[in-house]
């Protein structure tokens, strides 16, 4: 079988594990370990909202004068700058999101466990506090490597936002690929973990199944783009079905 097909089955399974993973989480009865996750996420967005709105005046009027002569006209300006400011609000939206991720990953490892576990899988440890804390500095040690490598990609999809419309478009359509992955992946080391892969053996597996993650992330921020309910259900349903992708695509 050729490599495309295999590619577009694992996106369309990422894309279809977080609708399934409702299914799970209803039956399993964990649907409160959703809330409080949900609850900071919900404060995030419109902070990132009301900061964008409050400044955008201001960094139109610099983006203005920062343009080319030929591109100061003022339709043209108005485009190229909102189009630049979005990019930096997925920017400011994914660094806060990631970290919210990682301070809950103890309470999202237990809803993954608890998801394998209802599904007949193995069961994870006992809790432990020392566990707990293992378990935030493991997502953090991940999350640190992950900016890294998204700050990478980034920086590519930010020079590519100075090239006017076609560059700017182009940059959004990466930065979606980009932060879906990347959130993705610190969603399912949990369940990786219990299966004793190393953050470099994550990694790994990552780079092996990206379409898979690729899809599980755009569904992740397509959910975010509904207000309030998208924003306080999409961490906990990402880890969900994150949690399915990974029992139903590991040894």
């Amino acid at each position: 079988m050729s490599r495309s097909p295999r590619s577009i089955d694992k996106l369309i399974q990422g894309i279809e594990s977080i609708p399934r993973s409702a299914k799970v989480l209803t039956q399993a009865r964990l649907w409160p370990w959703v809330i409080a996750p949900g609850f900071f996420i919900s404060l995030l967005v419109p902070g990132i909202i009301a900061t964008t709105i409050l400044y955008h005046d201001r960094f139109s009027i610099w983006f203005h004068n920062a343009l080319p002569e030929w591109a100061q006209i003022a339709w043209l300006s108005a485009i190229f700058s909102s189009l630049l400011w979005l990019v930096l609000a997925l920017l400011a939206f994914f660094i806060g999101s990631q970290v919210i991720l990682a301070l809950y990953a103890p309470f999202f490892g237990i809803m993954s466990e608890r998801i394998e576990s209802h599904l007949g899988g193995a069961k994870g440890r006992p809790f432990s506090f020392s566990g707990f804390f293992r378990d935030i500095a493991r997502a953090f040690a991940v999350l640190a490597i992950t900016l890294g490598k998204w700050l990478l990609w980034t920086v590519l999809a930010f020079t590519i936002s100075w090239i006017p419309v076609v560059g700017q478009i182009s940059s959004l359509i990466l930065l979606f690929v980009v932060n879906g992955y990347f959130t993705a992946m610190g969603s399912i080391d949990p369940c990786l973990e219990r299966r004793d892969y190393t953050i470099r053996g994550t990694f790994g597996y990552c780079r092996r199944e990206r379409f898979g993650l690729v899809g599980l992330g755009a569904v992740y921020q397509l959910l975010m783009f509904i207000p309030l309910i998208g924003w306080f259900l999409a961490p906990g349903l990402l880890v969900a079905g994150a949690s399915l992708y990974c029992i139903e695509n590991s040894d």
